[in-house]
């Protein structure tokens, strides 16, 4: 790879940073794990990446953890090509020096934290560069995909990955996006689908929502009824944002339940809500419900003993942890208003990561 001074040289920049050039293409699962299985790779990485929106569609922003290390990352490709800003740094934390004074060389003002993909990349040195074989997790979704990264930013080689291509029957198609341009998307994409019906706890739906919006995650209000006003357990009077027949549950990403009553009970004894809960738990999909609307997961048999936690009263024969809130894989539940925030917290950090949920929490002052 060229040196950072010929490449400034090339480029007629002072910065340093290097030029990216590499061919990308994602797989389907069966694919990697063929790639996986019949590639003698060098080396295994696990890596956890933290994504900061530069506000700039072409500016991306990463810290990347790798064991001990952490590595700032600004890629620029507003140019046509991607320009790779690069250097060590103490933490995951955009305050060190370096950082600031290349942000207002580029005019980065005031960059936002969004969340975390942890990712799984095997690799194996070429001739004429590297190849990697990543899994991505992030935001409840899995990606692989194929990268080929040339020594020589100015070559345009790709015989050596056309050629492992045509031996697994496969076919570069450039991407449209990268591994950062792929979670923004799915970040804004994701949507929580929060049931109302008349006789729910008001404060419960409402902490929620509010902190669920906060952290950038759509939410919808959903009602079961004929129409979009409810009327809480406290006689409060306000519009959901849609009804249950104009959504197609399948955009959702999880649902979640207020308490109250009859506002429990009246969500009981809708069956497509049932029908719904019962496909999402089987998707894996995730569940979360307070104070009452646990009961529903119990009467479901989603939850077991020591599973779950609800208002005392609503454990249906069940045993409850009698926890705040308790979390037994995709379900998570709360025992009352006073664990809304705790609740909104652990969506959050189910959703997108445990740092959000944190500073969603922090600027509320909580």
């Amino acid at each position: 790879m060229p040196t950072l001074k010929e490449v400034d040289i090339i480029y007629n920049k002072v910065m340093d940073y290097h030029i990216e050039k590499e061919y990308k293409l994602l797989l389907k699962t069966k694919d990697y794990q063929r790639l996986k299985e019949d590639l003698d790779f060098d080396e295994k990485r696990i890596q956890l990446n933290y994504y900061y929106d530069a506000h700039h569609p072409k500016i991306g922003l990463r810290i990347r953890k790798e064991e001990r290390e952490h590595t700032f990352t600004l890629k620029d490709a507003r140019q046509g090509f991607v320009k790779e800003y690069e250097f060590n740094i103490a933490a995951n934390d955009l305050h060190d020096p370096r950082i600031k004074k290349l942000l207002a060389k580029l005019k980065i003002n005031d960059p936002s934290y969004l969340g975390s993909l942890l990712n799984t990349r095997y690799i194996k040195r070429l001739p004429k560069g590297e190849l990697a074989l990543d899994e991505s997790v992030y935001l409840g979704q899995t990606d692989h995909e194929l990268e080929y990264e040339l020594d020589d930013p100015l070559s345009d080689d790709r015989k050596t990955l056309d050629d492992l291509l045509d031996k697994y029957g496969l076919s570069y198609i450039k991407q449209a996006s990268s591994k950062y341009g792929r979670f923004i998307k799915r970040r804004k994409s994701m949507k929580v689908a929060l049931f109302l019906a008349d006789g729910h706890e008001e404060c419960e739906a409402l902490i929620i929502y509010d902190l669920l919006v906060r952290a950038k995650i759509n939410c919808d209000l959903i009602s079961i009824q004929d129409e979009l006003v409810i009327t809480s357990s406290h006689k409060v009077r306000y519009y959901a944002t849609q009804l249950f027949k104009d959504v197609d549950l399948n955009d959702y990403d999880a649902i979640v339940l207020p308490g109250g009553l009859p506002g429990t009970e009246n969500l009981y004894n809708f069956a497509p809500l049932k029908e719904a809960l019962l496909d999402f738990h089987k998707k894996g999909k995730l569940l979360a419900a307070i104070c009452a609307a646990p009961s529903i997961f119990v009467r479901l048999n989603l939850v077991g003993d020591d599973e779950f936690t609800v208002f005392p009263g609503f454990e249906y024969a069940k045993k409850s942890t009698g926890e705040k809130v308790h979390q037994k894989a995709n379900i998570i539940t709360a025992k009352g208003l006073g664990a809304a925030f705790e609740l909104a917290h652990a969506i959050i950090k189910e959703l997108v990561d445990e740092k959000t949920a944190d500073e969603v929490l922090k600027a509320i002052q909580y």
